[in-house]
């Protein structure tokens, strides 16, 4: 199956890597990056910004970036493979101290906690996902954006964030990531075209060194290569550029 989509805007940010020029520089080579750096998520109020972890502050940069090209009706996904760990092992942590649990703490730690903001942020009352789906969850949101899309809306807002995994979590680490962000404003197509297909993959072993699908799309889109494949869990997945 083959999907295409228009792309009407493209925005990414990770620590260091704010511009058009700084990610081509960087695909390059597309070695991994790793700073506790925070965008400076300036559309969001202070009161909420303060409260918010590098991956929620992440997710809301690029996605408040885009927001000019949207509006109030449009669908939005917002996906990460992980989401907020560091949050997360935190509460674990205090529940298994028998601590109270911060009531705001735990509201932010779930996947769609950065959709609900952004929401509010920019008064965006469309149809609102979250999608966490392994290795492929990239790819699994672009199915659902091609979803969205036939089922008549105009345009969708699709967000990627991740980061590496909290130190609790690192022996169980399969891939090698970065603290990452990018939002792209897909249509059903036109100018600068983007197709994404699947097939059945074959096996395949972990390679615990291959970089993440996300940096991946990263890389192929800044680096203006025209194919990428990648092979996920079940899924063999192409994306091409015209």
């Amino acid at each position: 199956m083959m999907m295409e989509f228009g792309i009407e805007a493209f925005s990414a940010w990770a620590p260091g890597i704010e511009t058009e020029e700084g990610w081509r520089a960087w695909a390059v080579d597309s070695m991994p990056v790793c700073a506790d750096e925070k965008p400076k998520c300036k559309q969001v109020p202070p009161m909420i910004r303060r409260r918010l972890t590098q991956w929620g502050r992440m997710a809301l940069e690029v996605a408040t970036a885009c927001s000019e090209s949207i509006d109030q009706n449009t669908p939005t996904i917002f996906a990460s493979r992980h989401g907020d760990t560091r949050r997360t092992a935190s509460l674990l942590e205090s529940i298994a101290q028998e601590e109270m649990l911060s009531p705001t703490a735990f509201s932010l730690s779930v996947h769609n906690s950065s959709s609900g903001i952004f929401s509010m942020v920019r008064q965006v009352f469309g149809p609102a996902l979250a999608v966490a789906s392994g290795k492929d969850s990239l790819a699994q949101a672009f199915i659902e954006a091609h979803g969205l899309l036939s089922d008549g809306h105009d345009r969708v807002l699709l967000v990627m964030v991740d980061e590496p995994l909290a130190e609790f979590y690192l022996p169980d680490t399969d891939e090698r990531d970065m603290p990452y962000a990018f939002a792209l404003v897909l249509n059903k197509g036109g100018d600068n075209t983007l197709s994404v297909g699947y097939e059945a993959a074959g096996s395949k072993s972990t390679d615990a060194s291959e970089l993440s699908l996300g940096i991946q799309f990263l890389s192929f889109w800044y680096a203006e290569k025209t194919d990428m494949t990648y092979n996920g869990k079940r899924l063999s997945w192409r994306f091409s550029r015209s």
